[in-house]
This record gives structure tokens, sequence and C-alpha cells, in this order.
């Protein structure tokens, strides 16, 4: 297992887990009453021993298996927080894990996509004895399911799902009682490593590939054409926007295989608002659901980093580092607990929090807290 370093004086680990095969993708459940449910996926190639990570796609077919694992989480006053395996279920490689921010046909649901290129899509009900599989949908033959996105957390209808996939494609579902796909198309010559919303517009779609490229599409457009393409030096494999509150509504994060987190404004692409290096790529980005001011990141070799972009005036900062030291393990998924530690103290301005992070080849989930000032 990894030798996690930390800074003491503002973290604090609680649970180290074996996720048996290598884990690449956490998810808390963003609703109040079931905070303390989190979603884990896995991957793992099985070929003569081999192992591949998923941004290592390879050109020929091979059998990736994976697990969806759900944990419930068990607090109280005497004790620290702790994580206990409720649900292990068996399914092709998991690549990304995503839950709907609003209900879905009056249910909880969740969508994933996987190493035999399907978007799956999930209902979670309490009490239940596991979720339950509602839909796959086909994405493409013989590519690999690589990042998805739910179109809102700001309304409860006309849900759409955007995914991403190892052909360099983008298709759009609507998610209904019966979901369709409304559109898809060549976005990128490479793996389309990550695509989103804009959670205020869900016309508008970004996307990010392995051609260096960053791109932005609107659905009542010919989606042939994107409406801006930005250039990189690497690849793309990040971005979320800040659904936080209309203040925010134009700030999108995006990273990539160049080490550097960028902010913008999605109605200045010109030039970036502010940026860091982190010296890691950045293969995810978790704005944090409290007041929209911190970026947490999954940085692949470098760890996990907590960002403050709060003033406007000043540079992001790191606030936090959790790094993995050992055994070259790829740091992939990371996601905020919305059940609040001590909440938000207004007197202090401190955050108190849970934060899961998974890494890939030491096959573990971590159970952690800092305190952001």
């Amino acid at each position: 297992m990894s030798r996690i370093t930390q800074r003491p004086e503002n973290m604090t680990t609680h649970q180290v887990i074996d996720t048996e095969m290598f884990a690449d993708s956490v998810e808390w459940c963003p609703f109040n009453q079931h905070a303390t449910t989190l979603l884990c996926g896995t991957y793992q190639l099985q070929e003569d021993g081999k192992t591949e990570s998923p941004e290592e796609v390879p050109k020929t077919p091979q059998v990736r298996l994976g697990h969806l694992r759900m944990y419930k989480l068990k607090t109280s006053d005497a004790n620290p927080p702790e994580l206990e395996l409720v649900h292990k279920l068996h399914m092709p490689g998991i690549l990304d894990i995503k839950w709907c921010r609003s209900l879905v046909d009056d249910q909880m649901v969740f969508g994933l996509v996987n190493s035999v290129g399907e978007l799956q899509i999930w209902t979670f009900i309490d009490g239940v004895k596991e979720p339950q599989l509602n839909h796959k949908l086909k994405l493409d033959e013989g590519c690999l399911g690589l990042s998805l996105d739910w179109s809102t957390k700001h309304e409860s209808e006309n849900q759409k799902v955007v995914a991403s996939d190892s052909t360099g494609s983008i298709s759009v579902y609507d998610i209904n009682s019966d979901p369709q796909c409304l559109h898809r198309w060549k976005a990128h010559d490479f793996e389309a490593w990550i695509s989103c919303f804009n959670y205020w517009d869900s016309n508008i779609i970004y996307s990010g590939g392995d051609d260096c490229k960053l791109k932005g599409w609107d659905l009542r457009k010919d989606t042939n054409s994107p409406i801006f393409t930005k250039r990189f030096d690497m690849g793309v494999c990040s971005m979320q926007c800040n659904s936080y509150n209309s203040i925010s509504q134009n700030i999108i994060a995006t990273g990539g295989y160049d080490e550097y987190v960028r902010l913008w404004d999605v109605r200045n692409w010109k030039r970036e608002l502010k940026d860091i290096r982190l010296d890691g790529g950045v293969w995810r980005i978790k704005w944090d659901p409290f007041n929209g001011t911190h970026i947490l990141t999954a940085t692949m070799y470098n760890g996990f980093h907590i960002l403050n972009t709060s003033n406007p005036d000043e540079d992001m900062s790191i606030v936090t580092e959790y790094k993995i030291d050992d055994h070259g393990s790829l740091g992939y998924g990371a996601d905020w607990c919305t059940l609040p530690v001590n909440n938000i103290s207004d007197k202090t301005n401190i955050i108190h929090t849970l934060i899961s992070t998974c890494s890939f080849y030491d096959h573990s989930l971590h159970l952690w807290s800092p305190e952001i000032k």
C-alpha cells in the first residue's frame, strides 16, 4: 500500500482501503439524505498479467474487468469516519462515474462509461439490495468510454448526458424514460479524454482530447464545426464548469498532461484568467460544492491537490497536497463529500469536510479531511 505524505497541520487521513483492482474513479452521492454513499470504479487489463492505465488505450481489443464498489460512510462522535463496503458488482472496466445532481423520473441515478464502449444508467434506491441497471447505451463498436457528464445542476427536467470515447467522438443522450442518442460526432483526432456541459447553458459542450485541443460545441448548430478551438502543447484530459452560483457561471477549470490547471472565462478563450503548475498531469478536476472557490485535482504522478481560487486579483494557490510516494501509482479519482464535518464556519472561514481519492497501481481508496482556510 502507498505511503502518503501529508501536511499534518491541515489534513487527517482516516482510512485506506484496498480496492482489489486498480481504482480510477470515485463519486459521492450529491443528495443530502444520502451523502454518506460513495461509488468507486475499478479497471484492470486481463492479459498475461499485464497492466495498463486508462490513458494507455491499445489499438487491439483487450479484456478489461472492473468492479462497481458502493460504500457507506459511518460516523460517530467517538470514532473517526469510516467507509464500509456494502455492494461489489462485477462488470467491464469502469473509466468514469457521475451522479446526476437532480432526480430523473423521481429517482436518484448515476451513469458510468466502461471498457466495452457503453454508457450505463443506474438507479439508486436506499434500502434496496443493490443499485439497479436501467439502460445500456452503446457509444460505438470497439471503443472505450472515457468520460461522462450530466447536462445541468440547476434543472430537474430534460436531463442529458454527454460521453466521450477513445475514437475521439462525443455522444449526447436524452436521459428520460426512453433514452435516445441526440447527437454523435467526431470531435478529436485521437482519444477524447474529457467532455462536459456548461451547467448554465446545456446547449454548450466542451471537450478535450489527446490531439492537444480543447473545443467548444453548440448543439443548436452543426457539430461538424466547433464554435472555438484552443490549442495546447499536450493533451487535455480534465475540465469542469463552476456551478455554484450565477456569479461564477462563466468560469471553467481545465487541466491536462502539461501539468497546468487553468481558469477561463467562457466568454473569452483568447487568454486564461490564471494558471498554476502542479508537476503532474491533471486527470480530474472537481470544484468544491460549498462555495465554489476551491478545486480538488487528481494529479496523476503527483498525488492530489486542493487549490484556492477565491481571490480574483491573486494567483491560484495550493492549500493542501496529498501525495503518493511509492510504486509510481497514479492519482485518477477524487471527489468532495457534501456532508460537512463541522459545516462552514462564518467566523473562521474554515471548511471542514471529507474527501475521497483513489489511486491506480496500488489499488487504493483513501478517506481524508483537509482543513481549508
